[in-house]
């Protein structure tokens, strides 16, 4: 072989190796540059001020720390799923009545690779089907946002960037999905009118998947901190249906307990008491 045909093989599997993994995701991810609104050290350092969360399993978990413009995920490829969201309040626009829902399907991230992802499609669930004979509305597992829609909707292209399967797991849709855990979101989006809040939203695996793809949560957390204050408060509920209820009391956890769960270390440039329990008679908002 001359060495003109070594060097044209050599810059044909260079353009194949480049070509192939951008093929991999141009049908999945088609269109997602227009919805996913990527962010980079302007993004972290406006939602990571208090610290990341600090993976301290050994080995460590493989997560991707992905920056978005109005919030940062933690993103397992193992789970297929964000293990946590952060994101700080202080600049959102939160003077709208009404919040913008958007339709259709879920975009995916094409910097997560093909075989760590999944597309709107994986999250189908029989049991969500009312024309199938398994239909059941207790297991209905929906595509539960970890940074909330509803945070962020005064804006629609704001809102749309949250329907990104880099920010949803499986959530039980009746009664928790679309009852106490929308009630605690609708309860954070009210302090943050009034407060710079710096707000953590995770999950706790549990051993199961929906459609052998994204990990099914056991649990889900929200960390709230309070920037002026210095207090926070935490909230930890099972991914369960749950009746209706006003009183969030009985799922209030001390930061250690929810560190001890996760395997995370939170609020790490902070000087808070992670041993004390929050108290709603600080937070009127969500009392």
């Amino acid at each position: 072989m001359t060495n003109g045909n070594i060097c044209y093989t050599a810059k044909m599997k260079f353009i194949l190796l480049i070509f192939i993994p951008l093929q991999l995701f141009s049908v999945e991810c088609k269109n997602s540059e227009k919805v996913i609104q990527l962010g980079g050290d302007k993004s972290t350092k406006t939602h990571l001020v208090v610290g990341a969360p600090k993976d301290f399993v050994k080995p460590p978990r493989l997560i991707k720390i992905l920056p978005y413009k109005n919030f940062v995920i933690g993103y397992s490829t193992k789970s297929m799923t964000p293990l946590w969201a952060q994101y700080r309040t202080k600049n959102l626009d939160l003077t709208c009545t009404k919040t913008h829902r958007p339709t259709g399907k879920f975009y995916c991230d094409p910097r997560i690779i093909k075989n760590h992802r999944c597309t709107h499609d994986d999250y189908k669930d029989v049991h969500c089907n009312r024309h199938k004979s398994r239909y059941n509305p207790r297991k209905c597992l929906a595509k539960g946002h970890l940074a909330p829609n509803s945070l962020f909707g005064c804006s629609e292209k704001d809102a749309k960037a949250t329907f990104i399967t880099t920010n949803i797991a499986p959530q039980i849709q009746n009664g928790f999905n679309g009852g106490i855990w929308r009630s605690l979101e609708q309860k954070v989006k009210k302090c943050a009118r009034k407060r710079d809040l710096t707000v953590i939203t995770g999950v706790i695996q549990g051993n199961k998947r929906l459609n052998n793809k994204p990990a099914i949560p056991y649990s889900f957390y929200k960390i709230i901190f309070d920037h002026k204050s210095g207090e926070n408060i935490n909230f930890l509920m099972k991914n369960v249906p749950h009746k209706k209820r006003k009183d969030f009391s009985p799922y209030i956890r001390s930061l250690k307990k929810l560190e001890t769960l996760t395997g995370f270390k939170y609020l790490i440039n902070t000087k808070i008491n992670k041993n004390k329990l929050g108290k709603l008679k600080n937070w009127p908002c969500i009392k």
